[in-house]
Formats: structure tokens, C-alpha cells, sequence
């Protein structure tokens, strides 16, 4: 959310990162990932600490972005700073 308020959505799957360029979903932030899995079959690997993945909105679910199969990662600002702008917490 702009204002920095949490909100928390359904996770609900993963999708290629092209898709984000279709203006029917909206690019998201998703903190505090610790870990994820492509589909029920894979192992769960780990997301960098001090990190937050690209994800899209679409239709009340959130998704993770994938590029090579892997989901894109940066590192988070300095916890001196304020995180805004589509901030969406996912609890495992």
C-alpha cells in the first residue's frame, strides 16, 4: 500500500516475469519471503535474508516472479528507511 499499511493476500502461485508487463496486473513487492517452491513436487529453497521478490497482483492473489526458473530478488533498503510503495508481507 502506498501509505506503508499491510495488507496480506493469498499466495497464489508463480509466474514469468513478461507477464508483469500485461497492465491487467499490478507489480508488488513481497517481504519477509523466507523460502519457496515452484509446485508441491520441488524442494523449498531458501530467499535471501535482507532481500524482497518481485510478485504480481492479479484478481486478489499474490505471485512470484520468476526469471530462469529462479524468483528476482533485491536487497532490501537500510532498516533506517521506510519500505512503501505495494509492500505485501507472505507468511509460509
Amino acid at each position: 500500500m502506498r501509505d506503508a499499511s499491510v495488507q496480506y493476500y493469498p499466495y497464489s502461485g508463480a509466474i514469468y516475469a513478461e507477464q508483469l508487463a500485461n497492465p491487467r496486473w499490478q507489480k508488488v513487492k513481497l517481504v519477509d519471503l523466507t523460502a519457496y517452491r515452484l509446485d508441491e513436487y520441488t524442494p523449498w529453497q531458501d530467499v535471501a535474508k535482507n532481500h524482497y521478490c518481485v510478485g504480481g497482483y492479479h484478481q486478489g492473489g499474490l505471485y512470484l516472479a520468476l526469471a530462469n526458473n529462479r524468483p528476482i530478488q533485491f536487497r532490501l533498503p537500510s532498516t533506517g528507511q521506510k519500505i512503501t510503495d505495494n509492500v505485501f508481507p507472505l507468511k509460509r
